[in-house]
């Protein structure tokens, strides 16, 4: 996908999830601090641990600035533009269960306005009977819930550009040794491959979409759960040390990971964390815990690109593809 640019036009696993489907979904206790203006969202990440829900989220400017004001004090935006939100709610928990439990859905960032959150997920084709029926029965079952589009899946690009108004984020970019990675192992010498991070379901396990640019050598075959054959996408479990201590950091550390991409050229591996811009010291910091853990060469940090630049170059070499410019 990314070995030699960044380039989003060329990235071939998300390319292959050309179904959308759109949720937006009533809090009875909404998330304190969202954002309450119909205009400006918080965006933010989701996931499972154990029985809660735990949502990270932007606290919006102006929303800053009332926290400020209910508190008697100054806005101190360093401190209170992340605001971390957890649940037991047994309806959110049900539709991410559901959703992450079908195997080739991706879920994209969240968006937080006033009492709602809105979020997305792609998915394979091939998974369209069984999205159908999962969302309407939650839809039947649950009034708070609402389905809001299910269809064609948006551009890679539109989805980012999206994200990136509301704050500034960065693409980290990691050389990571391929050496301690099973499935690399595995695939030695027999092409390329690429894998999405399915983190929304924390159950002890780092589960992932993986694409191969050849037929999947038959050493894996016995560990991945096809998606598609015809399209080389498959489902599985991760087996890497450097990527379950950087996502265990991640967490302690308490970073919001809006997408987590890893490849595999044949010869090198690299890592992909879409993240904001201000974390770049704690990244570095667990950069840095993990050589010291797993042995120094085992992740190595490479000019990371804030998401404004990656997606007006991918933007721009879009357009000029489709004659446009």
């Amino acid at each position: 996908m990314l070995i030699n640019d960044f380039d989003l036009n060329s990235e071939s696993l998300i390319s292959n999830l050309t179904r959308e489907a759109r949720i937006t979904y009533k809090f009875p206790n909404p998330p304190k601090y969202a954002s309450c203006r119909r205009l400006q969202r918080s965006i933010g990440s989701i996931n499972l641990r154990g029985d809660k829900v735990v949502i990270r989220y932007i606290v919006s400017s102006e929303e800053k600035k009332n926290a400020a004001r209910q508190e008697y004090e100054n806005p101190d935006y360093s401190r209170k533009d992340l605001h971390i939100f957890e649940t037991e709610d047994d309806v959110l928990i049900e539709i991410l269960k559901r959703i992450s439990s079908i195997p080739s859905t991706i879920v994209e960032p969240v968006e937080l306005c006033e009492n709602t959150m809105k979020f997305a997920f792609r998915f394979h084709v091939s998974d369209s009977a069984e999205i159908s029926r999962c969302l309407m029965d939650i839809s039947e079952k649950h009034s708070d819930v609402a389905l809001g589009y299910i269809g064609d899946s948006t551009s890679l690009i539109n989805a980012l550009g999206r994200i990136s108004r509301y704050c500034y984020f960065t693409v980290y970019r990691f050389r990571i040794d391929h050496n301690l990675d099973e499935t690399a192992k595995l695939a030695a010498g027999k092409g390329s491959w690429e894998r999405y991070h399915k983190n929304i379901y924390s159950d002890g396990n780092l589960g992932a979409i993986y694409h191969f640019s050849k037929q999947v050598p038959d050493q894996l075959t016995g560990t991945l759960k096809p998606i598609s054959v015809n399209d080389r996408l498959f489902t599985g479990v991760m087996n890497n040390p450097v990527i379950k201590k950087f996502h265990e950091l991640s967490e302690r550390y308490e970073i919001i990971r809006l997408g987590t991409i890893d490849e595999y050229s044949g010869k090198q591996q690299q890592l992909y964390v879409l993240s904001l811009s201000r974390v770049s010291n704690t990244i570095d910091q667990i950069v840095s815990e993990i050589n010291t853990e797993l042995g120094d060469g085992s992740i190595n940090q490479i000019p990371p690109i804030a998401l404004i630049d990656a997606v007006g170059v991918a933007a721009v070499k879009s357009t000029r593809n489709n004659g446009l410019l």
